[in-house]
């Protein structure tokens, strides 16, 4: 299966044959998509965006959060399956000019930030007081 993105949409291609012997692509599903940026504790950390179907996303963040923590989210689910959505998504690069919007935000090694996100909803930001950040 491949993706590729067309009108702002993701359009997932099944390859399959036509008889002849020659490759052939088949629309297999049009699903909307949500973007990912990935923010990394790395001094070189390019903080891209990734596209997740729904399935993918809601694993990452569930009950309506838009923050999350990459430990957190491998304590809340089996790993074998945040792997495989993780090995898909990875596939999934989406240069930022293309982007149309970002949807979730996923931190890795930033422990420090969690003080900042407490209810890991993004508008729900505090500053280290506590006083909201917007």
């Amino acid at each position: 299966m491949r993706a590729k993105r067309c009108a702002g949409m993701w359009h997932f291609l099944d390859d399959t044959t036509n008889g002849s012997g020659y490759r052939q692509e088949q629309p297999l599903t049009e699903r909307r998509v949500k973007n990912i940026q990935i923010i990394d504790g790395a001094d070189n950390a390019a903080y891209d965006i990734f596209s997740a179907t729904e399935e993918e996303f809601s694993l990452i963040f569930p009950d309506g959060t838009d923050v999350a923590f990459i430990d957190e989210v491998y304590r809340s689910q089996p790993s074998t399956i945040l792997d495989a959505a993780l090995t898909e998504i990875w596939t999934r690069r989406v240069p930022k000019r293309l982007a149309m919007g970002i949807h979730g935000i996923l931190f890795y090694d930033c422990e420090r930030k969690k003080i900042y996100y407490p209810g890991r909803r993004d508008e729900e930001a505090v500053n280290p007081c506590g006083a909201p950040l917007r």
